[in-house]
């Protein structure tokens, strides 16, 4: 059983690029950029720029390969980006009191997805 937020995600999707196989394809290669620039933007702020870019990379040539589905619009690939984002608001926790609310959503919205 998936839960609604993997559905409206691919709602989403064929929404704005159409419902073809490249239209697929095109909204993966979106979520796959931006969780990237996530996993990138974690790992600068938690061991610098270096590892941030290593991390980055790492994650994109893994998620590239058919191994790991990355060539399908998996379920998986649309939980990573809200709990990312959640990830992300965390680590910034100590620099501002908002993101407490926003990363529980984002946790919320990543649980309900999968």
């Amino acid at each position: 059983m998936k839960f609604p937020g993997t559905y409206y995600a691919y709602a989403l999707i064929l929404a704005i690029f159409g419902e073809s196989p490249l239209g697929i394809h095109a909204g993966l290669l979106i979520v796959n950029a931006a969780t990237t620039f996530l996993v990138f933007t974690i790992g600068r702020r938690l061991a610098g720029d270096a590892f941030g870019a290593f991390a980055a990379v790492s994650f994109a040539v893994s998620r590239s390969t058919v191994l790991c589905l990355g060539v399908f619009a998996h379920a998986t690939h649309f939980v990573l980006v809200p709990a990312l984002g959640a990830l992300l608001l965390l680590t910034g926790i100590a620099r501002r009191a908002g993101c407490v609310t926003f990363s529980g959503a984002a946790s919320c919205w990543a649980s309900r997805s999968s």
